[in-house]
């Protein structure tokens, strides 16, 4: 890749974005061709640095920070002939579980220098794209409740803390969900789109979700006591969830969610307006480092 843009994210995984940019700094200056290192300074602004990249003719845009910063950077570069690649040094994390490097930044630097990219599929929901998971009710409160309050915990110990705080007053919500393979009608705790098998620092919520299969899994939890829930809910770190009852999931290309009253969608981690939600599934829409 001669023409390569790196977005850093500063303030990303409580300053670990920071502690890593001096790295990816030196890194890509040893690298031949036009390498540089922008940093973010504020929401949304990955979305432009990677819109500017793709002006600048760069091949290949890196997103450095948590999912939102992924996130950003996929609406930037989603169109374009660019590949997109991922340095994970947020909190959650959870698209990084799904690729050979993981959390390992120099394996990470190492696949950004090597340039190899394969197709995988992208999610759009309510016109905004993602590569792991869209969905709505209890998983966006918990979202909201971290951003908002529990800001000094990181990681899976933050959603684990914001899940037990927010089930304290959470109540089950009127769902229809419109699939191409069908129609549910339930009443539920969250209902979650996945391209992508994990969100919420770990949470499997779709196990069987492959970023390249062409297809979205539609994940359900069903009405459940609070008590079952929270013994439940240890095996969904494992993805041992699954056999429970009030556990549903299927294929889906595209889905329709309207609630009784309006609940707030989650896209990527990222809080996104309230319900109806519409999401579908665009195959191979982008090329991604892995």
């Amino acid at each position: 890749m001669s023409v390569v843009r790196i977005l850093v994210n500063p303030k990303a995984g409580r300053g670990r974005g920071q502690r890593a940019l001096e790295s990816i700094r030196a890194f890509a200056a040893q690298q031949p061709g036009d390498w540089q290192v922008w940093t973010t300074d504020a929401r949304g602004h990955a979305t432009e640095l990677a819109q500017r990249a793709i002006s600048e003719g760069a091949e290949l845009v890196a997103a450095a920070g948590g999912d939102g910063t992924v996130h950003e950077a996929l609406a930037g570069v989603l169109g374009s002939s660019a590949a997109l690649a991922v340095l994970h040094v947020g909190t959650g994390n959870d698209l990084a579980r799904m690729l050979p490097f993981g959390n390992d930044l120099p394996a990470a630097l190492a696949a950004l220098a090597a340039g190899s990219a394969s197709p995988v599929d992208v999610g759009i929901a309510n016109g905004r794209p993602f590569l792991n998971v869209a969905g709505c009710g209890f998983d966006a409160r918990v979202a909201h409740r971290i951003n908002h309050g529990l800001r000094f915990l990181k990681g899976t110990p933050a959603y684990l803390a914001a899940i037990l705080a927010e089930l304290a007053t959470y109540r089950a919500a009127s769902l229809r969900i419109e699939t191409d393979s069908g129609t549910i009608e339930t009443r539920a705790m969250l209902c979650a789109v996945a391209n992508s098998r994990s969100y919420g620092g770990g949470l499997q919520i779709a196990p069987s979700a492959v970023l390249d299969d062409g297809s979205l899994d539609l994940a359900v939890i069903h009405e459940i006591g609070k008590l079952d829930f929270v013994r439940t809910l240890p095996k969904a770190f494992s993805g041992r969830h699954t056999s429970h009852p009030k556990y549903h999931t299927r294929r889906v290309l595209r889905a329709s969610i309207v609630s009784d009253s309006p609940l707030p969608v989650l896209v990527d981690g990222e809080l996104a307006g309230t319900t109806p939600l519409h999401v579908e599934i665009r195959p191979a829409a982008i090329r991604l480092v892995r």
